[in-house]
């Protein structure tokens, strides 16, 4: 228990360090934009002009403008359809589609493009982009699937490797709860990167390549905007495929 403690401790200073500059940024934001108005009103202005071709240009090509998304950190823009909204790490992030012109019909979206564009959320069962906050439990302790003993251990630096293990992986949805998975999780939680302790709902078992099995316990958004994602041997004794020894014993 004190080893796993000990090895926590650099998780939870940057978590420190991390809410001490969010507060830092928000109280100085008002400031920092008083100072730097004309300056920001002038990037504003630049960014709203190139907005504005780059709709212009998709229009003339007749591109199916509700297949455009992409991530502001102002609403200050004209001819925008607003989709949603959320915070990341203290700063607002603002997730538009371009807006068709008043009266004009929306441009079809190609057959070949179609399936994908409408396919339900339930059907994607691989993490849908890349992902860095991976937690490996290492000094596994369980059996039938129910993880009693564990030390997480932060692999952001295996981020590629994991991910493309993913990518290899069929997904289904593990049958018992987390509480039942991990009925000893109050005495040994898991730390989002930011200091606070992660909460998990979604619980994957991964099936890499009909060879090996595992876990992937995915994180709810954390109030710092950050998600982690947990994989872990379901069993303590489980023989692990040598390509995937790096990430699970390393």
């Amino acid at each position: 228990m004190g080893l796993q403690y000990f090895c926590m401790i650099p998780q939870l200073v940057r978590g420190t360090i991390l809410r001490k500059w969010y507060a830092f940024k928000e109280e100085n934001k008002n400031s920092f934009y008083t100072k730097n108005r004309e300056d920001i009103m002038i990037i504003k202005n630049y960014t709203g002009e190139v907005l504005g071709n780059i709709r212009s240009r998709l229009l003339e090509m007749k591109v199916p403008l509700q297949l455009i998304k992409f991530v502001l950190h102002s609403r200050d823009y004209e001819n925008l359809e607003l989709i949603s909204q959320r915070t990341v790490k203290g700063t607002p992030q603002y997730f538009f589609s371009f807006e068709y012109p008043e009266g004009m019909e929306p441009f079809p979206i190609p057959e070949l493009l179609l399936q994908q564009y409408q396919q339900p959320s339930s059907e994607i069962k691989t993490i849908k982009k890349p992902e860095k906050n991976f937690i490996i439990l290492k000094d596994l302790v369980g059996k039938n699937g129910v993880l009693t003993s564990f030390l997480p251990s932060l692999k952001s630096i295996l981020a590629d490797n994991i991910n493309d293990m993913l990518n290899s992986c069929e997904f289904t949805e593990a049958p018992n709860t987390f509480k039942e998975i991990m009925p000893n999780f109050n005495n040994t939680p898991i730390y989002c990167i930011c200091g606070e302790v992660a909460e998990f709902h979604s619980i994957q078992i991964c099936n890499w390549k009909n060879q090996f099995k595992f876990y992937l316990f995915e994180g709810e958004k954390c109030k710092c905007g950050e998600k982690i994602y947990v994989l872990s041997l379901m069993e303590e004794d489980t023989e692990i495929p040598e390509e995937l020894k790096e990430i699970f014993l390393s």
